[in-house]
């Protein structure tokens, strides 16, 4: 068996198609399998075995080996590096800020660089409506501001990038790029630089949406069929702020020929996320959660105060100093509003999901160091979320989901609890 169906077989592909773009050979293309997750098939008559694929893919067993090694000797600051700037802040646009899954600021990010020519395109997730198959989510290449300000909001699901830096590396009048991903990716495309510098010139900004995890293309559609009023083709969106009067509490909204539905998060999104169903099995070995391969990070500012928006604002870790010098430039311009929030405040905001990717290097590089009953509870927390993975993978995303929500909701609750108990112990 080759290199990559092994390590394909073993559950530890993402599905972005970096491998793809990486192939010499042109023997790799990205497909959907029947758990719609992005996978890479292999013509094996082009195939040679040389293993590139494999170096530029970020779960590879070295790559993840040496991921897992540095964030364990930063003691859960991997990718909270002190000589990064930390901002809070939103869009200061009314309409587009109501479209934006948080504070909209990288929404601005990207609608700045292409105003200003940095970039001739951007490369990043948007919705598409469901035909009861596909994900609904998928990769879409920017090049005007409406398009970007179109597929605003927020969308859970796989995205291979593939096919997109294909077309963009066959496109001349595209010579500058920023893609927008999840840290693994960020990571496979670093490294997709350092292998293959000629298929990667054009990738010149790297922006991630810091990552509690990924799911498969039936999280979507499960939660797309919480609303049978509408009928096929439906168009989810996993963060409406219409309509919701809580801090942090989004409902979600599907359309469809013009009407759209509004409900609450909690009626299936929070159950179905927190219970890791229909997760991707390779999230159980992800050690970064903020991304520290990118130029910056963008998340929600969970528990961080308001500066004026309680339908949610934008936490924001800067590594590049193009980016921040753009940034105070947009804020000089009151395109957007932000402040400078110290590394703690970033990080207390975020460490439950930052302590488990942490306790998640300690296991995989076996690590002496943490708190011996905390890894025997993250050890626990993994076993419950291969379970949850295991029967949902199994499962119909059109049969039983009552009973899909109720055994999510309780693996969710013992998740939950644990995250709780850990931040007590900050």
């Amino acid at each position: 068996m080759s290199k990559i169906k092994n390590f394909v077989s073993e559950n530890n592909c993402c599905g972005c198609g970096i491998c793809s773009v990486a192939c010499p050979h042109d023997a790799i293309v990205i497909e959907l399998n029947e758990q719609l997750s992005y996978r890479p098939v292999l013509n094996e008559e082009k195939c040679t075995n040389c293993g590139i694929c494999l170096n530029v893919c970020s779960f590879s067993e070295a790559n993840l080996s040496i991921r897992a090694q540095k964030a364990t000797n930063s003691n859960g600051y991997y990718g909270f590096d002190t000589t990064n700037m930390y901002l809070q802040g939103y869009e200061n646009n009314d309409d587009l800020y109501m479209k934006s899954a948080s504070g909209g600021l990288l929404s601005a990010l990207a609608n700045y660089l292409l105003e200003n020519k940095k970039v001739d395109a951007i490369l990043h997730a948007g919705s598409c409506f469901e035909n009861g198959e596909k994900p609904l989510a998928i990769c879409k290449i920017s090049r005007k501001t409406h398009e970007i300000n179109q597929t605003r909001g927020s969308f859970y699901g796989p995205i291979e990038f593939s096919s997109s830096i294909l077309q963009i590396n066959n496109s001349p009048d595209i010579q500058k790029v920023a893609i927008i991903c999840t840290p693994c990716v960020a990571s496979s495309i670093k490294l997709l630089r350092e292998k293959r510098p000629k298929v990667a010139n054009k990738l010149t900004y790297v922006f991630t949406l810091m990552c509690g995890h990924n799911a498969s293309g039936k999280h979507g559609l499960l939660m797309v069929n919480d609303f049978p009023e509408l009928q096929s083709p439906r168009k989810l969106y996993m963060r409406e702020k219409e309509g919701f009067l809580k801090k942090d509490s989004y409902n979600i909204s599907a359309e469809s020929n013009g009407e759209k539905i509004i409900k609450p998060i909690e009626s299936r999104f929070k159950p179905l996320w927190r219970g890791f169903w229909n997760a991707e099995s390779m999230c159980l070995k992800c050690v970064d959660f903020p991304g520290n391969d990118s130029d910056a990070s963008f998340k929600d500012a969970w528990r961080l105060q308001p500066i004026k928006y309680y339908k949610g604002e934008s936490a924001v870790v800067v590594r590049n100093p193009e980016i921040k010098q753009i940034l105070e430039e947009m804020t000089l311009r009151q395109q957007i509003v932000t402040r400078e929030i110290s590394r703690e405040a970033m990080v207390t905001s975020q460490w439950s999901t930052i302590k488990d990717r942490y306790y998640n290097a300690l296991l995989l590089s076996k690590s002496k160091k943490g708190n011996a009953l905390l890894k025997v509870g993250y050890m626990g927390c993994r076993i419950l979320k291969k379970i949850s993975i295991g029967i949902s993978q199994k499962a119909s995303p059109h049969k039983f989901a009552g009973i899909q929500l109720i055994l999510a909701g309780i693996i969710g609750k013992f998740l939950a609890g644990f995250a709780r108990f850990t931040n007590e112990r900050r």
